[in-house]
């Protein structure tokens, strides 16, 4: 059963938009028809079959959505709207930066608390019988990358805005939109269509549309309602990497031979024996591992033609190297990744944690704010909180060691209450009253008190220096 069979099967006929028929060759009136941008792009899955066919495309996608796809996910009762709203504010990529570290875990941990048994917490761990959330973020992400867009469809059994049953996420050429004729920004409702023609309806509170920004502005197409394609700003690239490929195919296939060595003499036509006999002597004398590095002689007035790598040939490699990188730009991927030649474990490490900052950290704010803005608010939670689902980076091997050397020094904050540092360190508050007062270290004192200390020719100690102040 395919992904259209399982959506008509669990979606009811309680419609707010008017109903396309399965066929029907135009939309209902109110409505205009608007195809996603480069349609016939898309109708040919050119950025799809860039992913199928091109090695470097195929490298960068598969690694950004298996990556962004291994941040757990959770969901959380706001418990102090306040410190939640400080937290909610921080900038995502000044979150693994020294004190911001420390802040951020604290105003987190003092804010919310995890909720392990609940209806949206069940959904966010299996949305759909067929994938588990981590499978579901990675194709989710993955559209994003290749089509500019990730659609996730919430099934709500056909109440618009209900409780989502489950969770699927709808390959973006599948998607189309519907919006009124005048209206340049608003959309209305969506549908989902196979092999071109309408199946089924979509309303628009029930379809997560995450997606880039597009400044094409197009009175007639629409494309600004869809998201723009990174692979749109690599169509020279895609084309060079075309003629590249082509180019060393062609030369690899010349390599089975260095050159061709001809007879000056020789007549212009030849017997296949008389061929044979000439392969067998230069065989013999020239090619035979036992005349590695010697200088063969062969007897009579000889030509040879090179099929030797050129320069230009060099340049065709450095050129498939450049381009990499520029695909590499393009994604917001730091090119040493996929530089094995230049690669340590020391510039690797910094650049994993660069990409984690930089690029996935902004994108999964940016889901973050979509699912607490259309999926959260259909849920309800104990105690009269509000839920909010948030993304844990902590649990990356590569923000360890920043944890590691974020506890050794929270130890010393004085400046914390016991509450504030054991937030910091991931753990549950205390109850005790003692845990939200600030301890000084003994031995300490107010500067004001060094008005007191004199040494003994009854000189103030705010007038000496260090080792003056008895």
């Amino acid at each position: 059963m395919g992904i259209i069979d399982r959506l008509k099967d669990r979606f009811a006929q309680k419609q707010m938009i008017p109903t396309i028929p399965v066929g029907a060759d135009r939309m209902p009136e109110r409505y205009q028809y608007r195809p996603r941008m480069y349609q016939q792009d898309l109708l040919n899955y050119r950025y799809a079959k860039s992913y199928n066919t091109h090695e470097g495309i195929y490298s960068i996608i598969s690694m950004l959505a298996q990556k962004f796809a291994s941040f757990p996910l959770y969901v959380y009762e706001i418990k102090d709207l306040q410190k939640f709203q400080q937290y909610k504010a921080m900038h995502p990529g000044n979150a693994l930066s020294g004190s911001n570290l420390e802040r951020s875990l604290m105003l987190k941990n003092l804010s919310m608390e995890i909720v392990v048994e609940n209806d949206l917490s069940r959904l966010i761990e299996t949305p759909n019988e067929y994938q588990s959330m981590t499978e579901l973020l990675e194709n989710y992400y993955g559209y994003k990358l290749i089509f500019g867009e990730g659609d996730l469809y919430l099934n709500t059994g056909g109440i618009a805005g209900g409780r989502p049953l489950e969770m699927q996420v709808v390959p973006p050429p599948m998607l189309g939109i519907l919006s009124k004729a005048q209206d340049l920004f608003g959309i209305d409702g969506y549908y989902i269509k196979q092999g071109g023609i309408p199946v089924l309806m979509v309303d628009k509170k029930d379809m997560i549309m995450w997606k880039y920004f597009n400044p094409v502005v197009d009175e007639v197409e629409y494309m600004h309602l869809r998201g723009l394609s990174p692979l749109t700003a690599a169509v020279n690239i895609l084309e060079n990497s075309q003629y590249a490929q082509k180019a060393s195919g062609g030369m690899y296939k010349n390599n089975g031979a260095k050159g061709a060595l001809f007879g000056k003499a020789m007549p212009r036509t030849m017997s296949r024996e008389q061929i044979n006999s000439v392969m067998l002597d230069i065989n013999e004398r020239i090619n035979n591992n036992s005349q590695k590095g010697a200088i063969a002689a062969l007897a009579g007035d000889w030509g040879y033609h090179n099929f030797g790598m050129s320069s230009i040939d060099m340049q065709l490699l450095d050129a498939q190297r450049l381009n990499l990188q520029r695909l590499c730009n393009i994604y917001g991927v730091p090119t040493v990744l996929f530089d094995a030649e230049h690669t340590t474990y020391n510039n690797y490490e910094s650049a994993i944690k660069q990409l984690i900052v930089n690029k996935l950290l902004p994108e999964w704010k940016s889901l973050r704010d979509l699912l607490n803005r259309q999926l959260t608010p259909r849920f309800q939670a104990t105690r009269g909180r509000k839920l909010y689902i948030d993304f844990d980076y902590t649990e990356l091997p590569e923000i360890q060691k920043d944890l590691k050397d974020l506890n050794d020094s929270v130890r010393d904050a004085h400046w914390l209450t016991y509450n504030e540092r054991r937030a910091v360190l991931r753990y549950g508050a205390r109850p005790e009253p003692e845990m939200n007062q600030i301890f000084i270290p003994n031995g300490f004192m107010p500067i004001t008190d060094m008005q007191s200390i004199t040494n003994s020719n009854g000189q103030s100690a705010l007038g000496l220096s260090d080792d003056q102040i008895p």
